[in-house]
């Protein structure tokens, strides 16, 4: 592995990048970020690719635990640019598309993006929602003025 002398700004943090010899999927462990760059500079495309890669990961990885805690299951989790929403759900196509560019968010504001997501695609009663949000996202009010500033035609509800 070999350390790259610039950082990648992703969920509102920059972080150091640590880059593969082989080609493997990013990830960040240890406040690093671990990727495959073809040479010793990233370009801007491959900026891009990581960012997409870490949110897709972050995205999923959260989606599943709240499969679990919920007990429902979102048989497609797919990921397009959308400036007005961070995320759509389509229950007649059983899937929540998620903002490829959530990831300029930090990761607090983004898991509660896809909480939100998860209970709208669940129909989530108001009373159960409140408690998990109050239960998951201590600094909820916060996150929900974040996700309004990024997407301000968006309503969570």
């Amino acid at each position: 592995m070999i350390w790259a002398e610039e950082r990648l700004e992703v969920f509102d943090k920059h972080w150091p990048i640590k880059l593969f010899i082989n080609k493997k999927a990013s990830y960040i462990e240890d406040g690093i970020i671990h990727c495959y760059v073809k040479g010793s500079r990233i370009s801007p495309a491959e900026r891009i690719r990581i960012k997409e890669e870490l949110l897709q990961q972050f995205v999923l990885r959260h989606v599943g635990q709240w499969e679990e805690r919920l007990d429902l299951l979102i048989p497609h989790i797919t990921f397009r640019r959308n400036r007005k929403k961070p995320y759509i759900v389509q229950r007649s196509k059983e899937r929540i598309c998620f903002d490829k560019e959530l990831y300029t968010l930090s990761s607090e504001a983004v898991a509660y993006c896809v909480f939100n997501a998860v209970a709208n695609y669940g129909v989530l009663g108001e009373s159960i929602r409140r408690k998990l949000i109050e239960k998951h996202f201590s600094i909820w009010k916060t996150l929900e003025k974040i996700t309004l500033y990024a997407y301000p035609t968006h309503d969570n509800h």
